[in-house]
């Protein structure tokens, strides 16, 4: 869902017409929401003005790590206006992001982007990585969540019930515990060393044991290639 661009502009370009010629190279076609990391609020806030305008459900939503950023904002009349718009959240996040779900949580069903504005180091871009991946995963997770509960739970019964029949043919992983003493093992993740390395584990398939995460697997199937342990966990919560 999420499209846009990632925009990056140093710190010392940040004045009114840098930020309104930053909005305007955004790709904001059918998004109706838009998280701004560490963004000088104002300037921004101005230069969204007409797209937030132009349809009433859109909304702005500020990441904002520098709680002296906010209080700054607070003293200026121009914040007080920011602060009132029903279309601007803005937020103050902490270290270790835990608030994130919460904050996505009232726009989960709406079309978004994450950019980001004014980076002052190579940790800002980190971060923004960092944030940008866990609003797609929070997104994803309430969306799927709210459209589950809307249908009754069929999503989710559909599957239960599908594993419970299956069960009386599964087998206990227990029973494998030692079994497998003095046999090498290689764990498989996802990660670009594993395109590297088809040729070796298809040689050392029958000398290991090759243990592969739910995306590994897919790809090491692709290749022809059958773990012979596959492990998945469910992320979300219970």
């Amino acid at each position: 869902m999420e499209n846009a661009k990632d925009f990056f502009e140093s710190s010392s370009q940040s004045s009114p017409s840098a930020a309104s010629i930053w909005f305007s190279g955004l790709n904001l076609n059918n998004i109706q929401v838009l998280y701004v990391y560490n963004a000088d609020l104002e300037k921004i806030y101005d230069a969204a003005l007409d797209w937030l305008r132009n349809d009433k459900f859109r909304s702005l939503v500020f990441l904002e790590e520098h709680s002296e950023a906010i209080n700054r904002l607070l003293s200026t009349k121009q914040g007080k206006h920011l602060m009132e718009d029903a279309q601007v959240a803005v937020h103050l996040i902490t270290e270790h992001l835990s608030e994130l779900s919460d904050i996505v949580l009232p726009y989960s069903l709406f079309s978004f982007s994450v950019s980001y504005f004014n980076p002052y180091d190579d940790y800002g871009k980190g971060r923004f990585a960092e944030i940008k991946s866990l609003i797609a995963f929070f997104s994803n997770y309430h969306r799927s969540s709210i459209l589950g509960y809307a249908q009754g739970g069929l999503y989710f019964f559909n599957n239960f019930f599908n594993n419970i029949l299956k069960l009386p043919n599964s087998y206990n992983g227990a029973s494998l515990s030692g079994k497998f003493k003095g046999l090498p093992a290689i764990i498989c993740g996802a990660g670009p060393s594993l395109d590297k390395n088809f040729d070796v584990l298809s040689k050392l398939h029958s000398r290991a044991l090759i243990f592969a995460g739910a995306t590994a697997f897919n790809a090491l199937n692709a290749k022809g290639i059958s773990p012979h342990i596959v492990v998945g966990i469910d992320p979300n919560p219970a």
